[in-house]
């Protein structure tokens, strides 16, 4: 009886323990930006940028990523734990304080697509970028005016500029503008 009494007791408290992680810890887990508006954020990434969009429909985009890895500790504070895809990466131009963070990105999360100018950058860090660009097996396009993506139903992403190919242009001439 009392072997019966002690095995009851320890299965109400397994229960009372798995409904405590189901109640108080997987809302933690949970994707804490998720919600029915679009969100953007501007991460803080010291020098250089780092913007963080989130649309309604769940697709999220990174526009660069500041000049080193503080991007991924920003992007933590938007992104689920278990959450380990990006749907678009955009280096604006490949200027260190705007791609350096996006090398960490791309080796840390599953990236479908990137844009990117045709601009090369000569520094180790462009170098670098443009290695994991094309290590990462994503779609690679190349920016320009007049092209639009559908980032779910409600949200659109609409290139202002480049015009033309920017290889021959000063860097940060040769940025994506976007609206």
């Amino acid at each position: 009886m009392n072997e019966t009494i002690a095995r009851m007791r320890l299965m109400i408290l397994f229960v009372l323990c798995v409904g405590a992680v189901v109640v108080w810890i997987l809302p933690l887990l949970a994707e804490p930006s998720a919600g029915k508006n679009l969100q953007v954020h501007f991460l803080d990434v010291g020098q250089g940028d780092a913007i963080f969009i989130q649309t309604p429909d769940g697709v999220e985009v990174l526009i660069d990523g500041g000049p080193n890895s503080s991007v991924l500790r920003e992007l933590s504070q938007q992104m689920s734990f278990f959450d380990r895809d990006i749907d678009m990466v955009i280096g604006t131009h490949p200027d260190t304080d705007h791609i350096g963070g996006l090398i960490d990105v791309l080796q840390r999360y599953s990236v479908d697509t990137i844009l990117t100018t045709e601009n090369k950058g000569n520094s180790a860090t462009a170098a670098a970028y443009k290695k994991t660009v094309g290590a990462e097996g994503a779609d690679i396009i190349f920016a320009r005016q007049g092209q639009v993506f559908q980032l779910g139903e409600s949200v659109t992403l609409h290139v202002l500029f480049p015009v033309n190919e920017t290889s021959n242009i000063e860097s940060n001439t040769s940025s994506i503008i976007l609206q």
